[in-house]
């Protein structure tokens, strides 16, 4: 008999811009594992672009459970990176994320969102972005184009993805 997964974790999500996110590490109002601390201090300092949101756990509301790290340009939204506590996987928390940041008012009109070209354990993720631009955007009315960017050509405008 397989394992089943674990229970959905209870989580807040929460928005937020690069300087609110220095700003509460700097200060300690959130906690990052090592692979979220790592990952924050290897992005540039000042990158405007860049938003995150922010998965804490309910029952420690300083304790981050998953970050997604993404960027907006005037009609696209970029998904650049994804990290889940190795505690916390397998426990619908990227899902969360993706859904409450391409439903986001500051996301719902824009009508390219960029997807990074993983492997493995981000194809249930890709999955549910797809499922999101079919079903729960049209509904919206405000439909989009998911595109997937291919590492050889990340600079470059990526490729649209098969349904």
């Amino acid at each position: 008999m397989a394992d089943s997964a674990p229970p959905p974790l209870a989580i807040y999500l929460e928005c937020v811009s690069w300087p609110l996110v220095k700003h509460h590490q700097r200060h300690g109002a959130l906690r990052f594992d090592a692979a979220a601390s790592a990952y924050l201090a290897s992005l540039v300092a000042s990158e405007p672009a860049s938003h995150f949101c922010i998965a804490t756990v309910a029952d420690d509301p300083i304790a981050v459970a998953g970050l997604l790290h993404y960027r907006l340009a005037p009609d696209d939204l970029h998904f650049v990176h994804i990290l889940v506590r190795d505690d916390c996987r397998r426990r619908g928390i990227g899902r969360r994320m993706i859904a409450e940041v391409v439903l986001h008012p500051t996301c719902i009109q824009l009508s390219r969102v960029h997807w990074p070209a993983v492997t493995g354990e981000c194809a249930g993720l890709l999955h549910h972005l797809e499922w999101l631009r079919d079903n729960v955007r049209r509904l919206c009315g405000t439909p989009f184009e998911l595109l997937i960017d291919r590492p050889e050509r990340a600079n470059s405008v990526g490729e649209r993805s098969a349904r």
